[in-house]
């Protein structure tokens, strides 16, 4: 859509690349200790905190979404509502809203309570949600200018995206193994390992 604008398009795409950051650090970070090199080093207030910071850029995201949708409905310049009216139409707006219900939603209801935030199956989960959230959501940034009204759902969508993601992982985990990912020498490490979250 060449002739779409909008002022928050970037710190929107920058608070989803953050939080969606964040959600690949964590699967990495469980993957490591279920490898054995953060084993007996990664603990609950380790995850507490990752937990707390996916928790507010997935927030971050949402409040950057809902002011750009806002900010383009009330001002109704027709330039603008293009992006909007292709996507409030038939199957696309039921992506949309499963983009925010992935990418907000889950992370919101799941990462409310302290303990959620300590569980390392829950924050997995909320992590593959929102990397599927994140997909989605540039699925449905592109698609419908070029599909026109029905989303196709084929391995040419879906197969590129699952190998980058593997290749990301493999590529990641790969090198990580090559060196030891806890820094034996530095300086700080001692009361990294043994602070407490209030």
């Amino acid at each position: 859509e060449p002739h779409w604008f909008s002022t928050m398009f970037a710190l929107m795409h920058f608070g989803s690349l953050a939080a969606v950051g964040v959600a690949a650090g964590v699967i990495l970070l469980l993957m490591l200790e279920r490898q054995g090199a953060l084993r007996g080093v990664l603990r609950e207030e380790h995850l507490h905190d990752v937990g707390k910071l996916l928790f507010s850029l997935t927030l971050f995201w949402a409040y950057c979404w809902y002011c750009q949708y806002m900010l383009i409905w009330y001002t109704n310049i027709p330039e603008e509502t293009t992006h909007y009216a292709l996507r409030k139409e038939g199957p696309w707006w039921l992506l949309v809203q499963a983009v925010l219900v992935l990418k907000w939603g889950v992370p919101f209801c799941a990462l409310m309570a302290r303990r959620a935030c300590r569980s390392r199956k829950v924050l997995a989960q909320v992590a593959w949600v929102v990397l599927v959230g994140h997909a989605l959501d540039l699925y449905v940034q592109v698609g419908p200018p070029l599909m026109g009204p029905d989303p196709v759902f084929g391995l040419w969508e879906i197969g590129p995206v699952v190998g980058a993601v593997a290749l990301f992982f493999l590529v990641t985990l790969q090198a990580l193994a090559r060196r030891s990912p806890v820094p034996a020498t530095h300086p700080y490490l001692p009361d990294s390992l043994t602070y407490h979250t209030p």
